[in-house]
């Protein structure tokens, strides 16, 4: 991925996981747009933005992002008492 130039698009895909479940919860393809590109992030890693173009299944991250933030509160309130 060092090799991506700005403006390059790519397709990929995301896995989403939950560490509780054993398996991935679903796969998104998707297609994006290099935005950043920032190569001397450190000697072993460098700093790629992109700007998702198109994705399938946006209501699975939708609900993968809310389940999420349901768990966090969660986790949060419990810290709190």
């Amino acid at each position: 991925m060092i090799n991506l130039k700005l403006n390059e698009k790519i397709r990929m895909g995301l896995i989403l996981i939950n560490m509780d479940i054993d398996k991935p919860v679903g796969t998104l393809p998707l297609k994006a747009q290099v935005s950043r590109v920032h190569q001397k992030y450190s000697q072993t890693h460098c700093l790629i933005g992109l700007k998702i173009l198109t994705i399938k299944n946006e209501n699975l991250l939708n609900k993968f992002i809310h389940d999420a933030q349901i768990d966090e509160l969660k986790r949060l309130s419990r810290r709190n008492l």
